[in-house]
C-alpha cells in the first residue's frame, strides 16, 4: 500500500493533474513521504499524510499528538479513489484524521463527508477560505 521510491515520478505526474489544487507541489516533500512511509500509491491514486507530533491549531480546532493530518490525495481518475481511501482509514484504525480543504471544493467536501469527516472549523491559507474537517472513529 505504501508507495516505493519507484513510484515517484508516477505519484509527482497524479498530483499535476491538479494544479489548480496543488499549485505549490514539492517533489521533495513527496520523497521524503515515501522514505517516511507517509504516501500511499495503489491502482493510481496517491495519498500524502503525517502523523503530529505537537498540537496545532487550524482555524479554532487544535490537534493532538499522534493525529493524523491527511495533506493531499489525488487520483488518476480511474474509480479507485474511494476504494484505496477507505483502504487507508481501515490501515489507520481508531486514529483521529484531520485535513483542511477549500470552500470551493464542493466535490472533496461531499467525498469527505461521506466518509465521516465533520467540518468542525473555518480556517485561512493567503488568499483562499477553507475548513477544517475532522474523522472521529
Amino acid at each position: 500500500m505504501f508507495a516505493a521510491a519507484r513510484y515517484f515520478n508516477d505519484v509527482v505526474k497524479t498530483f499535476r493533474l491538479y494544479r489548480d489544487i496543488f499549485p505549490h507541489l514539492r517533489p521533495n516533500d513527496l520523497k521524503k513521504s515515501i522514505e517516511n512511509k507517509q504516501l500511499v500509491w495503489k491502482n493510481g491514486v496517491v495519498i500524502q499524510f503525517k502523523t503530529y507530533q505537537r498540537r496545532r491549531i487550524k482555524g479554532t480546532f487544535s490537534t493532538q499528538v499522534g493525529d493524523i493530518h491527511l495533506q493531499k490525495i489525488a487520483s488518476q481518475r480511474n474509480g479507485y479513489t474511494k476504494d484505496v481511501f477507505d483502504q487507508w482509514l481501515e490501515y489507520l484504525g481508531d486514529a483521529r484524521i484531520v485535513l483542511s480543504v477549500r470552500q470551493t471544493n464542493e466535490r472533496a467536501i461531499k467525498f469527505y463527508q461521506k466518509f465521516g469527516f465533520e467540518i468542525v472549523s473555518n480556517c485561512k491559507w493567503n488568499k483562499d477560505d477553507g475548513y477544517v474537517m475532522v474523522k472521529v472513529v
